[in-house]
């Protein structure tokens, strides 16, 4: 909150890891409540998407190459790959910068976003009926790539001033990331 005895480095030092979910062609695979025995395997799909609003319906045709190619949209379905289905490239990714990207990110007409999707940090609160103030605090930017399988990681690390924050989301990384910006918090967990 700013004060000597504050909340301190909770987000803008480095990416960390998130478990319990993950993003497979775009589909949020997650189960429906904090079952962290569940193999990975057996997580079910939410029903939810993150399209794009710019892209091809195959991936194809995107060119290569990293760079912003339209910002996510939580939804249902998927017309819009950012790349090729299945592919684990770091070509295209789907972003909304800057401070505002998370709360501003849109959704699908017509779709109910389920508060599941909400309540894990996948989507923000304004997509629940109703107004809520705590979104225009909420900031950090949004990465996605809708293709391939990717892990979550939030907050941000130092090099993205503007973007970094407790909305800050990269549902773009593979598992195999590694890097001296990325990290992660422990918990001890009783059997």
């Amino acid at each position: 909150d700013g004060t000597e005895s504050g909340v301190y480095d909770l987000v803008g030092n480095v990416w960390e890891w998130q478990t319990l979910m993950k993003l497979v062609d775009g589909k949020v695979m997650m189960p429906a409540d904090n079952a962290i025995d569940l193999a990975e395997s057996a997580w079910p799909d939410t029903g939810a998407r993150y399209d794009s609003t710019v892209g091809t319906a195959d991936g194809t045709g995107n060119g290569t190459g990293s760079g912003d190619i339209g910002d996510p949209v939580i939804s249902d379905t998927i017309t819009k790959y950012t790349g090729i289905p299945g592919s684990d490239t770091y070509d295209r990714e789907a972003i909304i910068g800057g401070e505002a990207g998370f709360r501003s990110m849109t959704k699908k007409a017509g779709y109910n976003v389920p508060v599941s999707l909400v309540l894990a940090g996948l989507a923000p609160v304004t997509h629940l009926n109703g107004t809520y103030e705590t979104d225009s605090m909420l900031k950090g930017a949004i990465w996605t790539r809708n293709y391939g399988v990717r892990l979550p990681l939030c907050g941000a690390a130092w090099y993205n001033a503007t973007s970094c924050g407790l909305g800050a989301l990269a549902l773009a990384t593979l598992r195999s990331h590694t890097g001296t910006t990325v990290g992660f918090r422990p918990a001890f967990l009783l059997a």
